[in-house]
C-alpha cells in the first residue's frame, strides 16, 4: 500500500477545479434563487465559529453608506485546534490575523429575502514556535468565499467554499465546501439573552481536511455540526457574554485510522466554549468599531481515526497508547474591527 509519512495529510479522488467552481457557483445560485422566492417561510418564531455572524449592537459596525464593509480580527491562543479536532499546532502561541470584505447585494424590509451579500476572505495561522512536516513559523493559510442571506431578518444561511494550505508542507491542499443555517432568536424578549441554534454540513470537495495514511484506501467525507450560541448581553455593563456549543458527526471516511481503514461514523467532536466580548469605546468610531474578546474552549474527542492523527500531528506513534488525548483546552484572546 501507498503509505504517507506520519504528518502527510491523504490525497482522496480528486474533482478538477472546473468541477469544484461549477459546483460553488451551482449551490450559491440555487441558494440565491430559493431565497429569493421564498422558500423556508415556515418560521420557527417572530424573530455561527465561526466569526462572520452580526455582532451585538454596542460594537456593530458603523454605518457608513457603502456596499462593502469588512472586518478585521487579530487572534491569539496558546495552541491552534480546528473545529474538526485536528491538533493542529502545540509550539508557542498562535496568532492568527482574518481579513474578510462583505459585498451587500441586496436589501429590502418587507420582503421574505431581507438580505443577500457575497464575501471574501483569508485566514493564517502563524505561531511564535515552530512546527509541521517541515517545521516552521507559518502554519497554515486559508481562503473562502460564498454567499450569505437572511430571511425575514432572523433566518441567517451561509454558504461557502474554502481552502486549506500547509506553509510547512504537513498537508496538501485541500477544498471544502460548508453550508450552514442560524437562527437569530427572541424568544426571550427584551431580557438580552438569546440561543441562536444552527445547524452546518461540511463536506471534502477535494483532497481530505483531516489526516490520511493511506492513498489507496482515504475518501472524502463529510459532517453535521448541530449546536446553538446562548448569548447574554448586560444592560449595565459593556458586556456580552457567549456559549457557543456545538457537536460534529461525522461520516464513516471523514477520519482514517493508522491502518487505513475507515474512522468510523458519529458523533467525534463536542465543543464547548465560555467567550467575553467587550467594546473598546475608547477608539474612535472613525477608525472602526473596535471590540476585545477572551475565552476558554473545550473539544472532547471519541473517533479512533481522529486520535490517531493528532498523534501523528503532535510527533507521536499513531496507533500507541501515549499522548491519545480525548479532552483538549484552549484559551484564546483578540480584538475585532468592523469597518
Amino acid at each position: 500500500m501507498n503509505k504517507l509519512t506520519p504528518l502527510q495529510y491523504g490525497h482522496s479522488r480528486r474533482l478538477g477545479l472546473l468541477d469544484r467552481l461549477r459546483f460553488s457557483l451551482r449551490v450559491t445560485a440555487s441558494i440565491a434563487l430559493l431565497t429569493s422566492l421564498g422558500i423556508g417561510a415556515a418560521r420557527a418564531g417572530d424573530d455561527a465559529k465561526a466569526t462572520t455572524s452580526a455582532p451585538p449592537p454596542e460594537i456593530a459596525p458603523p454605518s457608513l453608506g457603502s456596499n462593502i464593509t469588512g472586518l478585521l480580527n487579530f487572534e491569539f491562543s496558546d495552541k491552534y485546534y480546528t473545529p474538526r479536532g485536528l491538533e493542529s499546532s502545540k509550539n508557542g502561541i498562535s496568532f492568527q490575523p482574518l481579513l474578510i470584505l462583505f459585498f451587500d447585494l441586496y436589501h429590502s424590509q418587507t420582503k421574505p429575502l431581507t438580505d443577500l451579500s457575497f464575501n471574501l476572505g483569508v485566514w493564517n495561522d502563524i505561531d511564535s514556535g515552530k512546527n509541521g512536516a517541515n517545521p516552521g513559523n507559518w502554519d497554515e493559510i486559508d481562503g473562502f468565499f460564498g454567499v450569505e442571506a437572511k430571511l425575514y431578518k432572523d433566518w441567517k444561511l451561509d454558504a461557502e467554499e474554502t481552502f486549506f494550505r500547509s506553509q510547512t508542507n504537513s498537508y496538501q491542499t485541500s477544498t471544502n465546501f460548508d453550508f450552514k443555517v442560524t437562527y437569530l432568536d427572541h424568544w426571550f424578549g427584551d431580557t438580552g439573552f438569546s440561543i441562536n441554534p444552527f445547524a452546518e454540513i461540511f463536506v471534502e470537495t477535494s483532497r481530505k481536511a483531516t489526516v490520511a495514511f493511506n492513498y489507496a484506501t482515504d475518501d472524502r467525507g463529510f459532517y453535521g455540526s448541530f449546536g446553538f450560541d446562548p448569548t447574554y448581553k448586560f444592560k449595565s455593563i459593556p458586556l456580552t457574554v457567549e456559549l457557543p456549543t456545538y457537536v460534529n458527526v461525522v461520516s464513516e471516511d471523514f477520519y482514517q485510522k493508522v491502518d487505513g481503514t475507515p474512522g468510523g461514523a458519529g458523533a467525534a467532536v463536542i465543543s464547548t466554549e465560555l467567550k467575553a466580548t467587550t467594546p473598546l469605546s475608547f477608539i474612535p468610531i472613525s477608525y472602526g468599531a473596535w471590540s476585545a474578546y477572551a475565552g476558554v474552549q473545550y473539544y472532547h474527542l471519541d473517533n479512533a481515526g481522529l486520535e490517531d492523527g493528532n498523534q501523528a500531528l503532535t510527533g507521536n506513534a499513531p496507533g500507541s497508547n501515549s499522548h491519545r488525548d480525548t479532552n483538549l483546552y484552549q484559551l484564546h484572546w483578540g480584538m475585532t474591527c468592523f469597518f
